[in-house]
């Protein structure tokens, strides 16, 4: 049966929104172009870049290495959660002689088939469970199920499939070639920043967790917080053209996803629990750090700048604005939790892109051209 307790239904909640529930950021949407092609398609080739995409380090493949990580990572963390009584199926024994060469198809397979597995674990956990320790070992050893299910079920999965939307775009911005491998770089790796050791504070409430969580996704989380791909830009990097041969309309820059990331912030927010106006401009006004603020640090003004407006008013929204429907300025309607996790989500998808293109910079002036 179901767990039960404020943390247990919000958690079942951002459990299933990360990979199938939201309108935009789950596994559909990061996979609707990817072609069995683009799985050893490595756009990032042969760099040892220091922003963790996993396709600038020696060894990973694109997105089949990228479907495999996610699908182990999420059946390492399902493990990890205590057996339900009344188990379903095992599903995820059937992935131990699971071919790894499969096609799109099969790779999307499993990740499902782990991440519902390990969703159904997580959901029969109640609260007084959820803060318990797990039964990790190795590198998740001392987390609570609680951290286990925030970090491996509810902000890694938004990262990688952000990366993995990217992927096609970029193949295509490349006629379609395999990338030229870029010279090494310094081998140079970034060591876990923010909570690290990962541990989450004590938290007893709905709101406290959306919260939380949130601000793991903007910069505690170790590995992928948004402030944490953003920081330390040059003014050459954040608007750097990641395929300057092209002028196709999808190969923003770091500058223009964090634009476009604050102003989400203060759209989706507003809508749901401000003055509901829909006026883009409005938006870009409220984030704006400045004419003054160079390009580089102007992305992480802007970040910050908005996850403020976002904390504020989900803090002085009322508990029943959290299940609430409101209409929303594309047209489909969000529950308010909902909105929380849509900008949760939203964040750490364009924090893996941003990584990426991060690492083909790297590569491109490490002597090479960064597989670009």
């Amino acid at each position: 049966m179901p767990g039960t307790g404020p943390l247990s239904v919000t958690l079942t909640q951002l459990v299933d929104d990360s990979l199938w529930g939201n309108p935009w950021h789950r596994i559909a949407e990061a996979l609707s172009e990817l072609s069995d092609e683009d799985l050893d398609y490595r756009p990032v080739a042969g760099v040892e870049g220091p922003w963790m995409s996993d396709m600038a380090r020696s060894g990973m493949h694109g997105a089949r290495a990228i479907l495999c990580q996610l699908t182990s990572a999420t059946a390492e963390a399902g493990e990890a959660l205590p057996e339900p009584m009344a188990p379903p199926a095992a599903r995820w024994r059937d992935l131990q002689p699971f071919d790894w060469e499969a096609d799109v198809a099969g790779l999307r397979h499993a990740c499902e088939v782990a991440h519902r597995e390990a969703a159904d674990r997580a959901a029969t956990l109640d609260d007084e469970q959820l803060v318990a320790a797990s039964s990790a070992p190795g590198a998740l050893a001392g987390w609570s199920n609680l951290e286990v299910i925030v970090q491996c079920l509810v902000l890694h999965p938004s990262w990688h499939l952000g990366q993995l939307a990217l992927i096609p775009k970029w193949r295509r911005m490349g006629a379609g070639a395999p990338p030229v491998p870029a010279a090494p770089g310094r081998g140079e790796v970034v060591a876990p920043q923010g909570d690290w050791p990962f541990h989450l504070p004590t938290i007893t409430t709905r709101r406290e967790l959306l919260l939380e969580v949130l601000r793991q996704a903007q910069s505690a989380c170790p590995w992928h917080a948004f402030e944490r791909v953003v920081s330390g830009l040059t003014d050459e990097e954040a608007t750097w053209k990641h395929h300057p041969d092209t002028d196709h309309d999808e190969a923003y820059s770091i500058a223009s996803y964090c634009e476009h990331v604050a102003c989400c912030d203060v759209m989706y927010t507003d809508m749901a629990f401000g003055e509901g106006r829909n006026d883009w401009r409005w938006m870009g006004e409220t984030v704006w750090p400045g004419d003054d603020v160079a390009p580089g640090d102007r992305c992480l003004g802007m970040s910050r700048k908005s996850y403020e407006f976002l904390v504020e008013r989900i803090g002085a929204a009322a508990d029943e604005q959290l299940d609430a429907v409101y209409p929303m300025h594309h047209g489909q309607p969000l529950y308010g939790w909902q909105v929380v996790a849509t900008m949760i989500q939203h964040r750490l998808w364009h924090a893996g892109q941003v990584s990426l293109i991060r690492d083909a910079y790297a590569g491109a002036r490490s002597g090479g051209d960064g597989g670009l």
